[in-house]
């Protein structure tokens, strides 16, 4: 299981970019900060947990408004009043501020984000 968020500020969404791993299938792909929950934790718990890992802010400059499950991860959507520039962590090599609507262009998006994605647009 788990968790992250897609950070949100007006019409745009907040990417990262993975960095290169050994074996990992998904490197140099684009993704919402978010991973793997711990045991005993909530997917919101997990959530903001690694968004703070991954990007330095968190819950409550972050206001999550929403969530989409699928396939074992729950993507909440949270929102900002202004772009700021993250901290990213060791695991990213880069983020961009996109517009939403450019989301389903982008090849290299992780799949558990393009689902979850597919999931928050389809219930617009």
């Amino acid at each position: 299981m788990g968790a992250g968020i897609m950070v949100t500020c007006d019409k745009k969404v907040l990417i990262l970019k993975r960095a290169h791993y050994k074996g990992d299938p998904y490197s140099g792909y684009w993704n919402f900060p978010g991973g793997t929950s711990e045991v005993g934790e909530s997917a919101y718990d997990t959530a903001v947990r690694e968004t703070s890992e991954e990007i330095g802010i968190s819950v409550p400059f972050i206001k999550v408004v929403d969530h989409v499950e699928s396939k074992g991860y729950t993507m909440f959507i949270g929102k900002v009043s202004l772009e700021f520039t993250p901290e990213i962590d060791e695991e990213h090599t880069d983020f961009k501020w996109v517009d939403l609507s450019s989301i389903p262009s982008i090849e290299k998006l992780h799949p558990k984000d393009r689902g979850g994605f597919e999931k928050y647009i389809s219930r617009r």
